[in-house]
């Protein structure tokens, strides 16, 4: 068994390719969703979060204010990298744990793997990419505004480099089809699963 990475910008598809590999049998763990658990109210990302920021970053009801945390941490980076401190830690333990428990090949969707200096976990590294504008579009889509999309393109490598650095590449600004067709390419060259 061995971990094999998927990685792109934001907005590429990665959320997607998990799902299209997983409807082909792949087996598949995803970073935003482990984020997401950690942030739950009584998650140990959300201890460690308020104990940093204090109670501020906090919706009344106890969730994450996830807008008030981005807005804190995106324009800085020395505040984003004190989050990723906290946080990639607790996501890369998770990661290996569900490894440890998958009996085969594990993809794993990490936005930031480049970034975080991920890359020796995996056998391999599968970049998605689309072009620029379909990208802005997509995060646009999300209910983000040019400013919150500038800040976090600048905290990540651009698409270009990571597709340069990974052993595969799949483009995402065509139809569900051809990208379906690029996931299977990629399970049976991997001979997997």
């Amino acid at each position: 068994m061995s971990l094999i990475g998927i990685t792109g910008g934001i907005g590429a598809g990665k959320t997607t390719v998990l799902q299209i590999l997983r409807g082909l049998g792949a087996a598949c763990w995803d970073a935003d969703e482990s984020v997401h658990e950690l942030y739950r109210p009584g998650g140990e990302g959300l201890r460690l979060v308020t104990e940093q920021w204090g109670a501020g970053v906090l919706l009344p009801d106890g969730t994450l204010d996830r807008k008030r945390m981005a807005e804190r941490v995106f324009p800085d980076p020395a505040e984003r990298r004190r989050l990723e401190a906290l946080i990639h830690p607790l996501v890369r333990r998770q990661m290996l744990a569900a490894a440890e428990k998958a009996a085969c090949d594990l993809f794993c969707a990490v936005p930031l793997l480049y970034e975080g200096g991920w890359e020796k976990e995996f056998r391999c590294v599968v970049a998605v990419w689309c072009d620029r504008r379909t990208q802005e579009e997509r995060l646009k889509a999300r209910g983000w505004t040019a400013e919150e999309i500038r800040d976090r393109l600048a905290a990540q490598l651009p698409m270009e480099e990571k597709m340069q650095r990974a052993d595969f590449a799949l483009a995402n600004n065509g139809t569900m089809e051809l990208l379906r067709e690029q996931c299977a390419r990629i399970l049976n060259s991997l001979d997997t699963p």
